[in-house]
């Protein structure tokens, strides 16, 4: 009886897998294409295949759908990069730009701009709220990943890891400016903002002596 009772409790953990992925995967189709205010919770729960009662029992609110969607994509962009500094023949400051675009791409991927404004607006009106604790857990993840290429390409007697910490850390905050002038500006192609990171991110690196002239 008791290997029937873990059986079933088994069912129904992955039938509770599946739903909640299916919700999410209705989700990110829908902020993808459209502004949070036009989302509707009875669309996703249509699409994913459920009641709407049943997408607030798994993401109590619009904002918490929108923040599993962001948490998701922080997941995909650190494996990412993950896989960037494991490749040995990634240099110094391609390796920057490529872990930094794939931030962007799956950021750019996977919410529209009008999302991610209303994500940056939550952060401003409640500073203090669990979205913004967990929202502000990603840039340091950004940060943490660029920290750790630069300590894995530059040897410590040329960078100190305090001072890779402080680079990327000024490198993390001059992409964000680029990545939030990208979504404020409706009429800026994600092609262009990929060109300034590239472009910027050379310039900041060769000041600093980490990458050629």
């Amino acid at each position: 009886m008791a290997e029937k009772s873990q059986g079933g409790g088994g069912l129904r953990d992955r039938q509770k897998t599946q739903r909640q992925e299916a919700i999410l995967a209705a989700a990110e189709r829908h902020f993808a294409t459209h502004a949070p205010d036009d989302v509707k919770m009875g669309d996703i729960a249509r699409d994913a295949g459920v009641s709407t009662p049943t997408v607030f029992n798994y993401f109590g609110s619009k904002d918490e759908l929108l923040l599993a969607i962001i948490l998701k994509g922080n997941a995909e962009a650190r494996a990412r990069a993950a896989a960037i500094r494991a490749d040995a023949t990634v240099g110094v400051s391609d390796g920057i730009c490529r872990i930094l675009e794939a931030y962007s791409e799956l950021s750019s991927r996977l919410l529209s701009k009008e999302a991610w404004r209303h994500a940056e607006a939550v952060h401003i009106r409640h500073p203090a709220s669990t979205f913004v604790r967990r929202y502000d857990a990603i840039n340091r993840h950004i940060v943490e990943d660029l920290s750790a290429h630069l300590n894995a390409r530059v040897p410590s007697d040329r960078l100190a890891p305090e001072d890779a910490d402080l680079i990327a850390r000024l490198v993390f905050s001059r992409w964000n400016g680029l990545f939030l002038d990208y979504i404020r500006d409706d009429g800026l192609a994600f092609e262009a903002h990929l060109a300034a990171v590239a472009r910027e991110m050379g310039q900041v690196l060769r000041l600093l002596g980490l990458s050629p002239a």
